[in-house]
This record gives C-alpha cells, sequence and structure tokens, in this order.
C-alpha cells in the first residue's frame, strides 16, 4: 500500500513561524494566537493581501526552519515504516513565490528542512527513510491530483478539501483530511489530528 502525504500545514506546522515574522514585521501584536488563520484575519483586516503574501513568501522561504512537525506525524511515520508501507509526499508548491520570484526557491527550502528532520536518512538509522524520488512538487493542483492518480496513492493525506474533493482524484483513493481536532462533519474517510489517523489506519485493521 501506498499513503501519499501533503506537505505545508499538514507534516509541518507553521502557526509559530506565521506568529514571530508577523511580530517581527510589526503586522500584528505578540498576544496573537500561533494560527496561521488568525494571523491571516489580522493582516487582512488592518493591512492588505499584499502584506500577506510577502509574509508567506518569508515563512515558506526563509523562515521554513523555525517550523515543526505537526503533533503525531513523525510517530505516524515511523508506525508506517515499522509496517512495511510504502511513504510518498505530494505539495502543490512553486519554485518561487509569485510575489517575490527572484527570492528563495520554496521547493528546495522544503527540502532542506526535510533533510533537517531526518527524512532522507535511513530506518535503521533513526531516520525516516525516504528517498529524494518520494517527494514531488507540483505547480498545480490539477497537477498533483494527476501525480497522485499515477502514483497509485491507495491513501492521501492533505489538509485543504480542494485536493481532495477535485473531481480528476481517482475515486479508489482514500481520502483523509488533516485537522488538528477530530471533525465529525465530513464526507472523507476520516478528518483528524495525525494521532487519529494512525489509530484508523492501523489500529482499526484498514491498511
Amino acid at each position: 500500500m501506498l499513503i501519499g502525504i501533503d506537505f505545508d500545514n499538514t507534516l509541518i506546522h507553521y502557526g509559530l513561524v506565521f506568529r514571530e515574522l508577523a511580530v517581527e514585521r510589526g503586522l500584528v501584536p505578540p498576544s496573537i494566537p500561533a494560527d496561521k488563520e488568525a494571523v491571516r484575519a489580522h493582516v487582512w483586516e488592518r493591512f492588505d493581501d499584499l502584506e500577506w503574501q510577502k509574509l508567506q513568501a518569508a515563512v515558506y522561504g526563509p523562515g521554513i526552519g523555525r517550523g515543526v512537525f505537526m503533533e503525531g506525524a513523525p510517530e505516524f511515520l515511523r508506525l508506517c515504516r515499522s509496517r512495511g508501507i510504502d511513504l510518498c509526499i505530494v505539495s502543490h508548491k512553486s519554485e518561487h513565490a509569485a510575489i517575490d520570484p527572484g527570492g528563495v526557491n520554496l521547493r528546495k527550502a522544503a527540502l532542506g528542512w526535510m533533510e533537517e528532520q531526518g527524512f532522507f536518512v535511513p530506518v535503521h538509522d533513526g531516520g525516516f527513510g525516504f528517498a529524494r524520488s518520494d517527494v514531488f512538487f507540483e505547480a498545480r493542483r490539477a497537477e498533483k491530483v494527476a501525480r497522485i492518480n499515477r502514483l497509485g496513492c491507495a491513501v492521501f493525506v492533505d489538509d485543504l478539501r480542494e485536493v481532495l474533493d477535485h473531481p480528476d482524484l481517482n475515486g479508489s483513493v482514500r481520502r483523509i483530511l488533516y485537522r488538528e481536532c477530530l471533525d465529525a462533519t465530513h464526507d472523507y474517510a476520516l478528518a483528524g489530528p495525525w494521532p487519529s489517523i494512525s489509530e484508523y489506519l492501523f489500529v482499526g485493521g484498514r491498511e
């Protein structure tokens, strides 16, 4: 079985990064929650979308090193490896931010974060056992969906409904919506955090 996983806001958590960089830029007060949506709402209300785009470029580029794993994600990856389950990462990510076309290469920045976290270290050496060829970046959402289909993912985990609901996504793909808390209002196999995803797939015997 091949399990496909999104990257941004699914494996990596940017909440603290958004708050820290926004505070440093004077866009939000230090009291704002370490939450991307809260920061975005404040920036949109007090400033404009241009400032939000600049902040995003900073977070996903030079600021990515401050990002951390989503809670339960490392344990999920290790559990998959212990069961011999293949994994891949499919991300909708351009090479450069539209607001900063000559800036940091966002794909290289993401790969750098993965390298720092041990993604490309063999499992027997304490890493997560990914090959570079297990990681895919696509410039458009439709291309991401096409990649998921070509890879033959049995399961795909994403934080965006737009991906899981895409009309071209193969009907055989089991769709799991990543959420930091369990969500009962959905049409997917599951909507919840990584510990719940692990329980659903492995404790329930659905792998």
